[in-house]
């Protein structure tokens, strides 16, 4: 069982997927390996500064502000003894935040420790390092609670196992051309009919800073505002419902940036009165094809070998390219395409990419 989600965890790293749009799936199957209560990514810069971060928790996206103007640099390295740099520099390929603290009393009464860690229900974090060519290039951040308050021996194996895979997906290209995109999360807006917002869901939080913040690094400054355009969304659709005025166009607008494309639409809160009441706008995020089809794959529970052959199948690679990819005879992979095209009740790929999107 370990190995095999460890397993789909290294091809998970090997997709060529943008590094935002892989990270939020790579933590979320991290949880598997090591049990941690939300996890965070840093990438670092050539100077080992953070220059973006991405986390599970939407408590995170409220904090990151203050983070980067009170304690990155400050109380931070000052409780830790160290610098980022001076971190990364360390052999160990993980470290514990707490085991660092030179004085765990003074920690415990640290707005710091107050302020970020206690914030997201953390009582400790361990660092995975990351490094390609022994440059740093990020670390993954795996906070625990009380429940579980640190990471153990064997998990810590698994993880150092991991981490050059990790550190391998960092280097993908940064754009992604092929395929379309399927719905993953979303949140919820609230706006009145003048375009004012009333209410924000944690979730729509965080998905509207991923959508309007490309980066999220220590030289970034951080504002959370409404985008002119999905203002306009709750006034152009009361416009269409109650005829006075002309819409711009439909109540949808698409923003795409490196953590995906986010797809935000107007409706009615109150569909027995549409033209009058409050309107919500739900932000939608959307990831790659390619991304939904691997995570339909891993649930449906095929070998791990077969579960390989599925998903190049499905993207569309033929046999030859497939057997060259995975290092197996064209009759090999023509054995396994039987099974799964009998196992998914199909007769060609792209009909297997339907059947497994539509699960």
């Amino acid at each position: 069982m370990r190995a095999s989600a460890d397993r789909e965890l290294e091809q998970l790293c090997c997709l060529g997927l943008p590094a935002e749009l892989l990270v939020p799936e790579l933590l979320a199957r991290l949880h598997g390996v090591a049990g941690s209560r939300a996890n965070i990514f840093f990438w670092f810069d050539e100077r080992c500064e953070v220059s973006n971060a991405y986390a599970e928790d939407p408590a995170f996206y409220a904090g990151i502000p203050l983070y980067f103007e009170k304690y990155y640099k400050r109380e931070e390295f000052d409780l830790a003894g160290v610098t980022h740099a001076g971190f990364m520099r360390r052999p160990e390929p993980m470290d514990d935040f707490r085991s660092l603290v030179r004085d765990d009393r003074r920690l415990q009464r640290s707005g710091f420790y107050n302020e970020m860690f206690r914030s997201q229900g953390f009582t400790n974090i361990t660092y995975l390092k990351l490094r390609e060519g022994g440059r740093p290039v990020g670390m993954v951040l795996l906070g625990t609670d009380e429940a579980k308050p640190g990471i153990d021996a064997a998990e810590r194996r698994r993880l150092a196992r991991l981490a050059p895979f990790i550190a391998h997906a960092l280097a993908a290209p940064k754009s992604f051309a092929a395929g379309g995109y399927e719905d993953d999360d979303f949140g919820v807006l609230v706006f009145d009919r003048a375009g004012v917002l009333k209410h924000m869901s944690a979730s729509a939080r965080m998905l509207l800073f991923l959508a309007t913040h490309a980066q999220a690094g220590a030289r970034q400054r951080f504002k959370l505002e409404i985008p002119e355009q999905v203002r306009r969304l709750s006034l152009d659709l009361g416009a269409a419902l109650s005829g006075n005025g002309a819409p711009r166009g439909a109540p949808t607008h698409v923003i795409d940036n490196r953590w995906g494309r986010f797809a935000f639409r107007a409706y009615p809160l109150e569909p027995l009165r549409p033209e009058e009441g409050l309107i919500g706008v739900i932000v939608q995020r959307q990831v790659p094809t390619a991304l939904a089809l691997w995570r339909k794959i891993r649930d449906a529970g095929l070998p791990p070998k077969q579960a390989e052959v599925c998903f190049h199948l499905a993207n569309g690679r033929a046999y030859a390219d497939i057997a060259k990819a995975m290092g197996v005879s064209i009759n090999t992979v023509t054995w396994h395409v039987r099974e799964i095209y009998a196992r998914f009740d199909v007769h060609s790929s792209a009909e297997l990419s339907r059947a497994l999107l539509s699960r």
